[in-house]
């Protein structure tokens, strides 16, 4: 099965394949070539959407500001290569929480007057790590990429996945116009 074939199979199992843009499909069918972008991560995040589910991410939000403004942003998880930095950037905009701060002094307390050994430094690390991501989860504050998506009036269309690190919102409302534009057709 190619690329295309297995990204329409799991848009078409998770029941969404007609709320989505023919170019967001050919995207996410690339970004599964060539960067291990799953399918079905992308398809669960449109479906949890759909459905008023949470799924550990923000709650999808508005754009702001021009050109993208009134468009709307749905977080998904990256995976394959991309998976790494999301994990680097949940851990860290989790650092800082009051919750957190509380936890991980209770921690480092624990071991204060003993010498650092393997067993410590994982049981730290892992409270870092795991724990973060799981308070995050929790609080449905975890960050992703996007699936840029517009109302039209009870439905929704989705239309583009976008990352962090496009700082050209020009070149996304390009992509956008693209994928309106099949879709109208």
């Amino acid at each position: 099965m190619n690329s295309q074939d297995y990204t329409r199979h799991w848009f078409a199992v998770r029941g969404i394949l007609s709320f989505c843009s023919p170019h967001l499909l050919r995207q996410v069918a690339y970004s599964y070539e060539t960067g291990g972008q799953e399918p079905d991560a992308i398809a669960q995040a449109i479906s949890c959407n759909e459905n008023g589910q949470r799924n550990g991410m923000k709650k999808a939000d508005r754009f702001r500001r021009p050109p993208l403004k009134g468009l709307f942003k749905l977080h998904f998880q990256p995976t394959g290569g991309r998976s790494i930095g999301a994990l680097v950037t949940n851990v860290l905009n989790e650092t800082g929480h009051p919750m957190r701060e509380k936890r991980m002094a209770a921690l480092l307390e624990k071991y204060e007057e003993q010498v650092v050994d393997h067993r410590i430094l994982h049981e730290v690390i892992s409270e870092m790590l795991d724990g973060g991501l799981d308070d995050r989860s929790k609080r449905g504050r975890l960050t992703g990429d996007w699936v840029i998506f517009e109302k039209a009036g009870k439905t929704r269309r989705y239309l583009t996945i976008a990352t962090h690190e496009e700082r050209n919102d020009d070149q996304v409302y390009h992509r956008v116009i693209a994928a309106r534009q099949e879709m109208d057709a």
